[in-house]
């Protein structure tokens, strides 16, 4: 048994003494208090769907909380299909975003013309400029959609990777599965990101095309994207070591 704030090995003191490193009372290292979150957690009383939301909303409105309660080993058949969930969800938006970017790029957001090589569509489709517009932000959407799925699985695989060899290194309690479930329930802390930027995206060419904004601005909204990408990685990455730091000596 570890002292789950500094690992310090606790194994035949009192339970109602405190760790002689750092002074943190043992019962706070109990492994009682780690259990199953609500996702995992078969209750009649809740439907599979509020579950869901219920352990989302713990983990982005209290992540050291949950981390400090989370049972570290177990199978990961649940958690798994709690990322991919999110995952999708994240990918979706993403390929909204990321095809409303697209359009504004080829310069068609306002829906009055398109570049010279796209202008076979609006031939062929004689649809106008908003079939066209349309038409690019579908061939758009499933390449960003792709590519934001890669990036979620490979960026995952990697962290965990690195994590697990570093602590190996270290001699911390994180060992390869574990920190996959811990990243696992990592995966909400995408959703706010992925909603900042596309509200970000869609509410600025909303505005270009009621004419509250003109292109000038177009430097404007880069440097707010720009800005929303440092942020994005601060927060991921202060959120990734919020959980690793409270599973990295879990008795449990």
């Amino acid at each position: 048994m570890l002292c789950e704030a500094c690992g310090y090995i606790l194994t035949g003191l009192p339970d109602d003494s405190r760790c002689p490193e750092c002074g943190q009372p043992i019962s706070d290292s109990s492994p009682t208090l780690r259990h199953l979150p609500d996702w995992e957690i078969d209750n009649t009383a809740h439907t599979e769907i509020r579950r869901f939301w219920r352990t989302t909303a713990a983990v982005i409105l209290h992540p050291t909380r949950f981390y400090r309660t989370l049972a570290t080993r177990g199978h990961r058949n649940k958690s798994r299909e709690f990322a991919r969930t999110h995952w999708i969800l994240v990918t979706l938006l993403f390929g909204w975003t990321g095809s409303l970017q697209l359009l504004w790029m080829l310069g068609i957001t306002s829906w009055a013309g398109t570049p010279a090589w796209a202008r076979q569509f609006y031939d062929l489709s004689n649809a106008g400029p908003i079939g066209s517009g349309l038409l690019l932000a579908i061939i758009g959407f499933l390449p960003c959609c792709a590519l934001t799925y890669a990036v979620l699985i490979g960026a995952t695989r990697l962290a965990a990777r690195l994590t697990a060899w570093e602590a190996r290194f270290r001699n911390i309690r994180l060992p390869h599965d574990v920190v996959l479930r811990g990243l696992d329930y990592h995966s909400p802390h995408y959703l706010p990101v992925a909603i900042v930027a596309f509200l970000t995206v869609a509410g600025y060419q909303l505005l270009l095309v009621t004419g509250i904004l003109d292109d000038l601005s177009g430097p404007r909204y880069l440097y707010i994207l720009c800005a929303e990408v440092f942020f994005a990685a601060a927060y991921l990455f202060r959120t990734y070591w919020t959980g690793m730091r409270n599973m990295m000596f879990a008795n449990r």
